[in-house]
């Protein structure tokens, strides 16, 4: 309810009307509600578009993310590589796309940290015959090898490591492949990054 005052429009009644001597008539008030007008009417759809257009795509773009987390890799090598990348940019949220083990998660929460405390990061590198990946693809299980090397930042200066070997197991569940275990190189040691 508003608080509008009613007006009263007063019309002069002329010779067509009840009283031939001029008389006054009082019309009802008009009601508090107008109806839009064809430009407002218009610019009302425009701005509900404009609105519902973005919230729209924000839906699907959730949904998509949504349904690509839980949809495994495309090939066996994919679901690795997008891992190891992870790893090397710190992406946690990527890390865990195609993961299907709180095993995998452990390695990376560790080797996370432990590139974060080194100031180190990694970096493709091959293997002693020069392939930097190799794959063995046995059904719905493979066997993955990729190469990395470390480059680590102290003192003002940098250096690389040599390549050290990543195993990964992987196994496909319906259209997707997702990793189960990550066997990485030793830290340190003779056959780990750095000497300890």
């Amino acid at each position: 309810m508003t608080d509008e005052v009613p007006t009263y429009r007063l019309a002069v009644i002329g010779e067509t009307g009840a009283s031939a001597a001029g008389g006054v008539a009082v019309a009802e008030p008009e009601s508090g509600r107008r109806e839009p007008s064809g430009r407002w009417r218009r610019w009302g759809v425009l701005l509900a578009v404009l609105l519902l257009v973005p919230a729209a795509g924000a839906v699907w773009w959730v949904g998509r993310g949504t349904v690509e987390a839980g949809s495994g890799a495309d090939a066996p090598d994919a679901a690795t590589t997008g891992w190891m990348f992870a790893l090397q940019y710190g992406d946690e949220s990527s890390a865990r796309r195609h993961v299907d083990s709180a095993d995998v998660d452990d390695v990376w929460e560790r080797w996370a940290a432990d590139l974060t405390d080194a100031g180190a990061t990694l970096t493709v590198g091959a293997a002693p015959d020069g392939t930097p990946m190799t794959t063995v693809v046995d059904g719905d299980r493979a066997t993955i090898t990729e190469w990395w090397r470390m480059v680590l930042h102290a003192d003002g200066a940098s250096y690389g490591t040599e390549s050290r070997a990543w195993t990964f197991e992987v196994v496909r569940r319906g259209n997707g492949w997702w990793i189960t275990s990550v066997q990485p190189p030793p830290w340190c040691g003779p056959d780990g990054y750095v000497r300890c």
